[in-house]
């Protein structure tokens, strides 16, 4: 979703605290934020950072922060981008398994980003678990965020399940999804 991103980061500040406290959370921040740019690469760790600044900022919990990010990333696309989502599927089941192939379609055209990757498994009718793929661990309740959004916009009970966080080379966590 590259800028999208921090777009959506942004009017969730603005709506959330003011612009003062958008200022607060990009200063020193360790990457240019320039929220109107849509091309600008993006990053977990500049997420966690943000979150971890803005938390500091409502003196709210860094996890409350990211998920309130991940829900207004979908808000966002859905109200400025609806094609994202139209594009992959009619039902939060279509929408989930086609994600990976989204994300790679995306790196063709963006060679620069670097994003999370999404793998489905142990898909069956009612069922199937998210592996989202990231090198930043903490963000959890960011894609937790992103998945219950999303279920609303397909008016689907689809609950959202966090089962484990693994650490290797990359950090995993894996979500089961029940529709």
């Amino acid at each position: 979703m590259y800028g999208i991103i921090y777009k959506a980061i942004k009017k969730c500040v603005l709506e959330h605290a003011d612009e003062q406290a958008w200022e607060f959370i990009i200063a020193g921040a360790p990457v240019t934020f320039d929220a109107e740019l849509m091309e600008q690469p993006y990053n977990d760790d500049a997420i966690l950072y943000l979150s971890q600044q803005l938390s500091v900022y409502l003196k709210e919990t860094p996890d409350k922060i990211l998920y309130n990010f991940g829900t207004c990333v979908i808000k966002l696309v859905k109200d400025q981008f609806p094609d994202i989502i139209n594009g992959r599927g009619d039902t939060l089941k279509d929408y989930l398994v086609n994600l990976p192939n989204f994300h790679n379609r995306i790196m063709l055209i963006y060679p620069e980003l670097t994003p999370p990757e999404f793998k489905i498994s142990s898909l069956t009718e009612d069922t199937l678990y998210l592996h989202y793929y990231t090198k930043t661990p903490g963000m959890k309740e960011f894609i937790r965020g992103y998945l219950e959004e999303i279920a609303k916009i397909f008016q689907s009970q689809g609950k959202v399940e966090h089962l484990n966080s693994n650490e290797a080379k990359t950090f995993e966590d894996v979500f089961k999804i029940r529709f």
